[in-house]
């Protein structure tokens, strides 16, 4: 219609294009500008893809996020399981799709239990405010 009225169409730009200056690290998971990592979290190519594509920001927000899923369900990471489930929180926060992390790595995703896929997807739905569980989170398992 603006065409027909001889009028400009007007550039539209997305919310990370207008926060973020030409040439800034913008976050893949949040769309919001940010500061890019010095150095990979942790080594290997998986490593390397969130030092790509995830801010500072987005993954301290993780470690704060995954310290409570460590509390609430009382994960011991020298064990397999719990580290399995801890890691799959990490994936599913960050946006790192299986079929991604399966071409990173070579390696189809190690799959939590079951019985915590549900309890890691409430934890992440509700944004780690996990106040109404009383502590209680881990009994649900």
């Amino acid at each position: 219609l603006l065409q027909e009225l001889g009028r400009e169409i007007p550039v539209v730009e997305t919310k990370a294009e207008k926060a973020a200056p030409a040439g800034s690290f913008v976050c893949k998971r949040s769309g919001r500008p940010g500061t890019q990592m010095p150095r990979p979290p942790f080594r290997g190519p998986v490593g390397e893809w969130i030092q790509t594509n995830i801010s500072k920001e987005t993954f301290d927000e993780w470690i704060g996020l995954g310290t409570k899923i460590i509390n609430e369900l009382r994960l011991d990471l020298s064990r397999d399981q719990d580290e399995l489930v801890y890691d799959y929180g990490m994936r599913r926060f960050i946006g790192l799709a299986d079929e991604k992390f399966e071409e990173l790595s070579g390696e189809v995703p190690p799959a939590p239990p079951a019985e915590y896929v549900e309890m890691i997807d409430t934890v992440l739905t509700r944004s780690g405010n996990l106040e109404s569980f009383g502590g209680e989170l881990h009994k649900q398992v």
